[in-house]
């Protein structure tokens, strides 16, 4: 049943992929559609499940079998189910679901429409495998799943240069954090011998302030350092944030599924994830407090000078990520992941609503956009009348 939530976005992608031009636009609806309600009914019914035969475990662990044997290191095909992943995958399905439906009118006259539904499907599935992951190596393959997918959205209209340029500078920016995240990987299998999370957690306590690397740092202080700049690259913090207001030159379904809601939170994710690695590092812990600080400062203030809808968003995105990345700094992690939940909730919908903007007025400049005023106070007295009673 578990399985079937990553398969049948994988599957909308390949039929998508081999079979669009005989589906048609109509039928690839009706399929993306169906699966993603089904993946919406298998995950509460998996939910309900579990509520009634997990009893008292908090870890359901789900085994493939070997996938890479060398020497003694054994890495499997596995998979991790407790309450972290459970609720990752709550907020992508749902978003993902909503993102497809508002695509099927909001993309209904682009020519390359199918293809587009295969990207986003394709994006889901891997943001799945990223969250469900027991591993790193297969953690890895699902963070660059979504690199590769962030890097066709962004540039899906590829005739205009912007945003082929944005793509670009996306997917270089990413490469430059995920190197880091990569040597990290490379560290912890030479000294653990293992890449499972379980495994990892049990023995990182003894090996702190163990095995030297260049320059007298100790390896875990450099494994933590390198987690450390991929979540910085992913999450966009000052500094590597360059690439997420640029990404706002793809289709606006698409800021909101990944530059909002999922892709930006996977950084968020791997700290949460990874705390116990963290805890034992004053020192990256202090960074995390002052780039997650700074960037929600200067991110916030940068957007007040956008005049483009979709870039005073994006800021806004980097400023709340600032936010979250200062309660993980603070070893506040239950706050950083709900304030997290919270967001990618809002921040889609808020890309979907300045995308219906976008959609009637033909025009995303916020200084060429008027006539809002009546629409804001019927809102607020909507708004006033659900208070009172």
């Amino acid at each position: 049943m578990f399985l079937n939530l990553i398969l049948l976005p994988l599957v909308n992608f390949l039929l998508l992929c081999f079979f669009g031009r005989f589906i048609g636009y109509k039928g690839a609806i009706r399929i993306t559609t169906f699966n993603n309600f089904l993946s919406i009914f298998i995950f509460f019914c998996f939910i309900v499940y579990l509520y009634w035969f997990w009893g008292d475990y908090d870890v359901l662990y789900v085994n493939l079998g070997h996938w890479i044997c060398i020497s003694d290191i054994r890495i499997d095909f596995s998979f991790t189910l407790d309450y972290l992943s459970l609720a990752m995958f709550f907020i992508i399905i749902i978003v993902s679901y909503v993102v497809h439906f508002y695509s099927c009118a909001y993309m209904k006259y682009d020519p390359h429409f199918i293809r587009f539904l295969s990207y986003l499907s394709l994006f889901t599935a891997f943001m799945l495998l990223l969250v469900s992951a027991d591993n790193l190596l297969l953690l890895f393959a699902g963070w660059e799943g979504v690199g590769l997918c962030s890097y066709l959205l962004i540039g899906f209209w590829y005739t205009r240069i912007e945003a082929g340029k944005a793509s670009i500078k996306a997917l270089l920016v990413n490469r430059f954090s995920d190197l880091f995240l990569l040597f990290g990987i490379v560290l912890i299998v030479y000294y653990f011998r293992t890449l499972d999370y379980q495994v990892i957690q049990i023995l990182f306590p003894y090996f702190v302030g163990q095995g030297f690397l260049f320059c007298g740092f100790y390896a875990s202080n450099v494994i933590c350092f390198c987690l450390f700049i991929g979540i910085v690259g992913k999450s966009s913090q000052m500094g590597l944030h360059i690439w997420l207001p640029e990404a706002m030159e793809g289709p606006t379904p698409v800021s909101a599924l990944i530059h909002a809601a999922t892709m930006v939170t996977a950084g968020l994710y791997l700290a949460i994830r990874f705390s116990f690695i963290f805890e034992y590092n004053s020192l990256v812990k202090n960074y995390m407090v002052i780039f997650g600080s700074v960037t929600a400062i200067i991110a916030g203030l940068m957007g007040f000078f956008q005049d483009d809808i979709k870039k005073i968003i994006a800021y806004s995105t980097c400023s709340q990520l600032g936010y979250m990345f200062y309660m993980c700094g603070i070893s506040q992690y239950e706050l950083a992941f709900y304030h997290l939940i919270n967001h990618a909730f809002f921040k889609a919908l808020l890309f979907l609503s300045g995308g219906l903007i976008i959609y009637i007025y033909k025009n995303q400049d916020s200084r060429k956009i008027y006539g809002l005023k009546g629409i804001i106070f019927f809102f607020i007295e909507l708004l006033w009348l659900e208070i009172s009673l």
